[in-house]
């Protein structure tokens, strides 16, 4: 059984979905953000920020693949492979499929799509 289905209690699941499709989720990234370099600072110490900074950029590339996930075709083979994994996570089963940016977190949490069954 993968963490990311273990970690995750179903109404924590409806509410963080809920926000996701009815796009309210920056009225919380803000917050969140900055509960983050608050932990890291208390963690670090002055190392946090450019610690921060280097989460604070992976976000932002995990959120723009998403949202190019969700609203472009994508013309490359590794694009279309990023979208058509995606997209089984919302179409297919949704307990499936989290790595937006990429599927290794996928592989490292048990939690990789299955295949379509050829017809």
């Amino acid at each position: 059984m993968g963490l990311a289905r273990v970690t995750q209690r179903p109404d924590d699941i409806a509410l963080i979905r809920s926000r996701h499709r009815d796009g309210k989720d920056a009225p919380v990234s803000i917050p969140l953000a900055a509960l983050f370099l608050g932990a890291f600072w208390l963690i670090l110490g002055d190392a946090a920020f450019p610690v921060f900074g280097g989460f604070l950029l992976g976000y932002l590339f995990y959120d723009y693949t998403h949202y190019y996930v969700h609203h472009f075709v994508p013309r490359t083979k590794f694009g279309k492979r990023l979208r058509e994994h995606h997209m089984r996570h919302h179409f297919q089963d949704h307990r499936y499929g989290y790595g937006v940016s990429s599927p290794i977190w996928d592989v490292a949490f048990r939690t990789l799509p299955r295949k379509r069954n050829p017809r």
